[in-house]
């Protein structure tokens, strides 16, 4: 209806016309469209984005181990650049947005704080996440896994937002954490849980054991008699739970205890013959069932152990107290087999949000808002992701994520890689104090940074996530560190490798020679991040080659005048993995069968954004 023309309408028709609009039933998701829209969309929409490394940044340790990608800048801009790089690559994504719970302290949109008097305040934030799961929904490998932890102020509006961008049919679960033990904050209630939402990127692509988790083999601590190995008998045969009038009519019925007596569930009534396997449906609540069938019971009878006990559930053929309690039988083998479905209910104490700011403290880093890492290592459990897996945080904060993913690599000996995004944005009261010592109103601070005063460059530096909590934090990791407690330790680095960029656009130039070197250039950068191939090996006046690992990336530029056989002539005296791009207009550059005689060369194209840019500024 935007497109139709409305001028010729009266007052009367107008109002007719919105009357009966707002008469109409809505089911999902309507928010106010941005009044204004963020910058940085704005900005990577009429310029290339792109990423610069900071070379003072990266750590090598050893080559032949992963390396991982630590993003500086707006998550936005990140994954603008990433849809070119990663696309269909990622295997899990796990984020941690802003909870929008209306602290001033909280969370910016155009570089202004969003609270609780803004009326706008649920818009902006689903505008901002829209805008960022669209981005983020081509870069999950089909089948792949999206977690996202939120809080009560935006839980629903976030599972619409999912549904709407991810597909209803690729919901998962929401699980339902405790996050606090001691909270008295709330008006009414204490908050003391959060969420984490699960989809995933095709459901089709998923079984009934995609995500099942391993079976804890420490409850299995019996063994049988007749050699069929470890099993535990403390689950109980009855459970007062069950609603015995909602598909149980067939789960009551009376059991023969080894003394020769009868059992059955509490209730009030009874079958009428007094024997073994004798069954009647129940007719009230009251009239408790057994979990299994009376098939079920029929067939796995051998599976019961009977334990006495004064204070059993069960009734006697009599009505009476019963004597036993029945648990079953359940073997390691079996059920490993038929592995474990993962609740959705999470209460364990290490995933309380005390654990993460804790753990982080004794590396000299102070964030209040770290998740604690086994909440983490948890939620990738559950993916069944491979142990070459790259898993993506756009909302990294301190890098719990990272550190998760080198304690993974570290156990299991994988090749898994992280890429993590995050601002390098001053806290609130820090920012604060640093305007008070240097006499600075709002207008002066914006101007400090519009001109990267060196003092506030320096001030950035030392206060922004970024730089201050997430690098240090997986540096420490990597290298090793000195544990700040009451009696320091050393605790031993975990090795890979790791490369810091910074978001960036392509410098403008009038020059349109200039501006294809400049684009060239920048997105030579980024072509070295999308096959993870990182140094210089050698160059030349139109082409470049890179090593990283004993892999090879060659970049021709076809230039005027320029000549593809001295680059052939470099590239077929190397011995590893090769690969080369061609950057012109057309998506392999050059024919094909410039390239039958290379040897063994992979041949890609150009990412197709890359290509748009170029095509819509050298067009003819």
């Amino acid at each position: 209806m935007a497109n139709k023309d409305y001028s010729n309408l009266s007052k009367e028709e107008l109002i007719e016309l919105v009357d009966k609009l707002e008469s109409k039933k809505k089911y999902g998701l309507v928010w106010d469209e941005e009044r204004v829209p963020e910058k940085v969309v704005i900005d990577c929409q009429q310029n290339l984005p792109v990423l610069t490394e900071v070379l003072e940044k990266s750590i090598t340790t050893n080559e032949s181990e992963p390396t991982h990608i630590i993003i500086e800048g707006d998550n936005y801009h990140s994954l603008s650049v990433l849809s070119y790089t990663h696309k269909d690559k990622i295997d899990i994504i796990y984020i941690d947005p802003p909870y929008n719970t209306g602290n001033k302290t909280e969370w910016k949109y155009n570089d202004q704080y969003v609270d609780e008097n803004d009326n706008y305040r649920h818009s902006k934030w689903l505008n901002m996440m829209g805008k960022r799961l669209e981005l983020a929904k081509d870069l999950i490998k089909p089948g792949g896994s999206i977690f996202l932890s939120i809080g009560d102020d935006e839980v629903a509006n976030l599972k619409l937002l999912c549904d709407k961008i991810l597909g209803l049919n690729n919901f998962i679960t929401v699980m339902s954490r405790i996050a606090k033990t001691a909270s008295n904050k709330g008006k009414y209630f204490a908050p003391s849980c959060d969420y984490v939402l699960l989809y995933t990127k095709q459901a089709e692509d998923l079984n009934d054991d995609s995500f099942n988790q391993e079976v804890n083999s420490d409850l299995y601590k019996k063994d049988d008699e007749d050699g069929l190995g470890k099993y535990r008998d403390d689950i109980a045969l009855y459970q007062s739970s069950l609603d015995p009038l909602r598909g149980c009519v067939n789960q009551r019925y009376f059991i023969q205890d080894p003394d020769g007596g009868l059992l059955i569930p509490p209730g009030e009534i009874f079958p009428d013959e007094k024997e073994d396997a004798a069954f009647v449906p129940p007719k009230k609540k009251t009239d408790k069932v057994w979990r299994w069938s009376y098939a079920t019971y029929l067939q796995q009878k051998e599976l019961l152990v009977f334990k006495e006990t004064k204070t059993s559930p069960l009734l006697n053929e009599n009505g009476k107290q019963a004597k036993y309690n029945i648990y079953t039988k359940s073997y390691l083998k079996e059920r490993q087999k038929s592995g474990v479905k993962p609740r959705n209910f999470l209460i364990e104490k290490e995933f309380l949000n005390r654990k993460g700011a804790d753990y982080i403290k004794k590396m000299g880093i102070s964030f209040d808002y770290s998740k604690p890492k086994a909440l983490i290592d948890y939620l990738f459990s559950l993916s069944n992701a491979k142990k070459d897996a790259i898993i993506l945080d756009f909302f990294a904060g301190s890098g719990t994520t990272g550190e998760v993913v080198l304690d993974l690599n570290k156990k299991d000996k994988g090749n898994r890689q992280f890429i993590v995004c995050t601002n390098n944005e001053i806290g609130f009261k820090e920012e604060k104090e640093f305007k008070k010592q240097n006499k600075l109103t709002e207008e002066d601070y914006k101007q400090w940074i519009k001109e990267k005063n060196p003092k506030y460059l320096e001030f950035l530096e030392a206060n922004g996530v970024a730089t201050s909590v997430c690098y240090p934090r997986i540096k420490n990791v990597v290298k090793g560190y000195k544990e700040i407690s009451k009696v320091a330790k050393d605790i031993k680095g975990k090795g890979n490798n790791i490369r810091y960029f910074k978001t960036s656009f392509v410098p403008n130039s009038k020059n349109k020679d200039q501006l294809r070197l400049n684009i060239t250039k920048k997105c030579t950068e980024m072509l070295c991040l999308k096959e993870g191939i990182f140094n210089l090996h050698k160059q030349a006046d139109d082409w470049q080659i890179f090593t990283y690992g004993g892999k090879f990336l060659a970049v021709y530029y076809d230039f005027p005048n320029s000549s593809l056989d001295e680059l052939k002539a470099e590239m077929n005296k190397l011995k590893g993995e090769k690969v080369l791009y061609c950057f012109t207009v057309s998506p392999y550059g050059l024919e094909e069968e410039n390239f039958t005689d290379w040897k063994d060369i992979r041949l890609e194209p150009i990412p197709q954004k890359i290509l748009d840019v170029y095509k819509r500024i050298f067009k003819k």
